[in-house]
């Protein structure tokens, strides 16, 4: 049997994501859902926590991916033409 790629889950510190994944883990299965969370640096400060809850809610650990070149905040992406699509592609992790 061939390799299965995985199920990236874009998990943002929100209600919306945090349910979308958890739905993707019961459908496909906890080992097929790779939940990501794109860390900024203008984050609010209680995601963490509901970070935390979210992995134990899951059973699994959300994989953190973050630069410190990237500090975009909702203010600033509102007053340009720039999406968060452009913002993480055009991030030095990819």
């Amino acid at each position: 049997m061939g390799r299965i790629d995985p199920i990236i889950s874009w998990w943002s510190a929100g209600v919306t994501s945090a349910v979308a994944t958890k739905l993707a883990i019961d459908k496909y299965g906890l080992d097929a859902v790779r939940p990501m969370y794109f860390q900024i640096d203008s984050a609010h400060p209680d995601n963490e926590r509901f970070k935390k809850e979210c992995e134990e809610w899951y059973g699994k650990e959300i994989e953190v991916y973050s630069s410190h070149n990237i500090k975009i905040s909702s203010k600033l992406l509102s007053k340009t033409s720039m999406s968060m699509d452009q913002v993480v592609l055009d991030a030095p992790w990819f």
